[in-house]
């Protein structure tokens, strides 16, 4: 026949209490990491639950180990055992704080992608266009004499190109002088006495003459063989020979009309040639 000794057995007793003990708080925190992460009311209101019938059954186990060991034992029952990291309870998830980005608010400036490099003021040269090359008729006399015809100015003060001041004009037709008809190889202008009679191009002076039929007289050159001639004009002071006149410039002031031509008003009889053959003045910008 067994026989145990009584300290022996108590203390077994004691330690399967503690064994069962220790098995309680084991499956509340296996309970608390295997449910997952659960919202907080849920896991409040368990654990509520789990708290009385825990209380109870430790109270239950202390009195009944009290009784086994005898009253004059005292048994101080251990708080809580923490559970290790691998199986404590997983904290609460919290939602992260909401991050704010610039698109989100109003307020934000918007990026500025523009360069704030300082910019020089801008050069008005800087997008000048500068024509060097030469005029298309320079190295040609033909279309050098077709340029200058176009940019001739009226030759008599007062008259201004289109007007009506021809008396008579190029080619053949009446001649009231000789009571006949022939050509007449110029354009005679009317004017008033005394108006200016100027230079329609730049040229030189070829000649200046004074005929008892002609009446005083001045005959230009200008570039490309083409020749302009004046009659019914007073020749101005100091006007030469070989002389360099510009575009405008004065080369005396009308008269009585010359001998040839002295049945009709006060004129200038303007003839222009070119290589000897006379031109159209009129044609050019002189025309009524």
């Amino acid at each position: 026949m067994l026989k145990f000794k009584p300290d022996k057995l108590k203390t077994n007793l004691l330690l399967m209490r503690w064994a069962v003990l220790g098995g309680l708080v084991l499956a509340v925190g296996a309970v608390a990491v295997f449910g997952g992460a659960r919202p907080e009311a849920n896991n409040a209101a368990r654990q509520a639950q789990i708290a009385p019938l825990r209380a109870e059954k430790t109270v239950n186990l202390a009195e009944q180990l009290q009784a086994h060991i005898g009253e004059d034992t005292q048994i101080s029952m251990p708080a809580m055992a923490t559970l290790p990291d691998n199986v404590r309870k997983p904290e609460t998830a919290t939602e992260p704080e909401e991050t704010i980005t610039p698109e989100q608010t109003d307020e934000t400036p918007a990026p500025q992608t523009a360069d704030k490099t300082p910019q020089p003021p801008n050069d008005p040269t800087e997008n000048e266009v500068i024509d060097n090359a030469p005029e298309p008729w320079v190295g040609d006399e033909l279309l050098t004499v077709e340029a200058n015809l176009h940019r001739m100015t009226p030759p008599l003060s007062g008259m201004l190109q289109g007007s009506n001041g021809i008396l008579r004009g190029f080619g053949y037709g009446y001649d009231a002088a000789f009571d006949d008809y022939r050509f007449h190889g110029a354009v005679d202008l009317a004017g008033s006495l005394g108006a200016a009679v100027l230079a329609p191009l730049a040229g030189t002076v070829k000649e200046i003459s004074d005929d008892s039929f002609l009446g005083q007289s001045i005959v230009l050159e200008h570039d490309g063989k083409l020749e302009s001639a004046y009659f019914g004009l007073t020749v101005q002071p100091g006007l030469q020979k070989g002389q360099q006149v510009i575009a405008g410039e004065k080369l005396g002031e009308l008269c009585a009309p010359p001998p040839f031509e002295d049945e009709l008003a006060p004129h200038l009889h303007w003839e222009l040639t070119l290589d000897g053959e006379p031109l159209d003045a009129a044609a050019y910008g002189f025309g009524s």
